[in-house]
C-alpha cells in the first residue's frame, strides 16, 4: 500500500503532460478518490482497494484515448464530406441567401474575416482584419469599427464590400483551417433601433474583445 501511494502521483503527473484535453482532471479525481478510500476502508481491505485503483488508473486513460481517436476520425470524415459539398457549391453560379446549411454552420462558428473596401481617391483597395458575428435568422453579418478610421470613411462612401472568411481553428475541439468563404454584399451603417441589438449580439459572440464593440466612437 505504501509503495502504491508513492508511485500513483508520479503516474498522474506523466499522464497530465500527455493528454491534450481534460485527461489530467480525470486522473486527479481518481488519485484523490484512491486516497480517500485508503483512509476510509479497513486495513485488511487496503490491498484489494489498491488493486482496483491501479486498474482504474491505467484502464480509464486508455479508454479515454480510444474515444478521442474515434471522435477525431468522425471529425475528419465530416471535414471530407464538407469539402466535397463546398466544391460542388463553387461549381455553381453565385449562391444567394438563404445560404446552404453548411455555409451557415461555418459562418456561425467563425469570428475572424478580412474586409476588402475600395479606396477610390488613391485608386487602390483597403484590407482590414475584422471580427464578425453572423445572424443566421436574418442572414446578416455584424462588424464594428472606430468611426475615425480610413475604413469607416470609405464605408460611408460605398456600399459594395467583399468579405473573406476562414475558419482559423477557433472551435473548441481544436478543429479548423479547412475552409475559406468569400462573400460579396452590401454594407450598411446601422444608426437605428437595431444598433444596440446588433451590438449586444456581436459582443456575445466575441466576449473577450469588448474594446472593439463598446464605446461612443464605435
Amino acid at each position: 500500500v505504501e509503495s502504491t501511494r508513492r508511485w500513483m502521483p508520479v503516474v498522474s503527473c506523466c499522464w497530465t503532460h500527455d493528454w491534450r484535453r481534460g485527461g489530467h482532471i480525470l486522473l486527479n479525481i481518481i488519485f484523490l478518490g484512491c486516497r480517500f478510500y485508503f483512509k476510509m476502508v479497513d486495513r485488511a481491505k487496503k490491498n484489494e482497494v489498491s488493486l482496483i485503483a491501479s486498474l482504474a488508473l491505467f484502464i480509464l486513460p486508455v479508454i479515454g484515448v480510444q474515444l478521442m481517436k474515434i471522435r477525431e476520425m468522425k471529425r475528419r470524415e465530416q471535414v471530407k464530406d464538407d469539402t466535397a459539398s463546398l466544391a460542388s457549391f463553387a461549381e455553381q453560379s453565385p449562391i444567394r441567401p438563404p445560404l446552404p446549411k453548411l455555409v451557415q454552420r461555418l459562418l456561425s462558428s467563425s469570428r475572424l474575416s478580412y474586409l476588402s473596401t475600395i479606396d477610390a481617391p488613391a485608386q487602390s483597395s483597403h484590407l482590414s482584419l475584422m471580427r464578425f458575428t453572423y445572424l443566421l435568422e436574418e442572414e446578416v453579418i455584424i462588424m464594428s469599427t472606430q468611426r475615425k478610421t480610413k475604413k469607416f470613411a470609405m464605408l460611408e462612401q460605398q456600399r459594395g464590400v467583399s468579405l473573406l472568411v476562414h475558419d482559423f481553428g477557433q472551435s473548441e475541439d481544436g478543429a479548423g483551417g479547412e475552409f475559406s468563404i468569400t462573400l460579396n454584399g452590401k454594407c450598411h451603417i446601422v444608426q437605428d433601433d437595431n444598433e444596440e441589438r446588433y451590438r449586444a449580439a456581436h459582443l456575445k459572440h466575441n466576449p473577450n474583445y469588448p474594446q472593439f464593440d463598446v464605446g461612443q466612437r464605435i
